[in-house]
């Protein structure tokens, strides 16, 4: 896709995106992510980082995981509290400053924290 397509698409300045594309511009909005994800058919995490939304469909197809997260899904497998799909394509996505937890305890304790902020909705 040419840039002047991309823009007409994403309903944003040919000027801004070459801003953007050149380094000139930086920290644009979340809006204009989101505006530039979409007209590219892509998350704003594959657009700004590179890494595509992991998706499993079972426990098989999980290996595109850090190796921690694997052995805590593994983990809630043996235990018999299997997580859903939905939750390690979450947590797979989650990163703070650009790091993502390291043990199998860094990822059970986000995931219990998690599931308790949730369940108070």
């Amino acid at each position: 896709m040419t840039l002047p397509e991309l823009a007409q698409k994403a309903g944003i300045s040919k000027g801004y995106l070459w801003q953007l594309e050149e380094g000139e511009m930086s920290n644009p909005t979340m809006e204009t992510l989101l505006k530039i994800a979409k007209a590219l058919d892509k998350t704003i995490s594959e657009l700004t980082i590179g890494e595509p939304i992991v998706r499993p469909v079972n426990n098989q197809e999980i290996t595109e995981l850090p190796e921690s997260l694997k052995k805590f899904v593994e983990r809630r497998d043996k235990i018999g509290e299997p997580l859903s799909n939905d939750d390690i394509a979450m947590l797979a996505r989650i990163q703070y400053r650009g790091k993502r937890p390291s043990t199998v305890e860094d990822w059970e304790m986000l995931f219990m924290a998690i599931r308790n902020v949730s369940k108070k909705k």
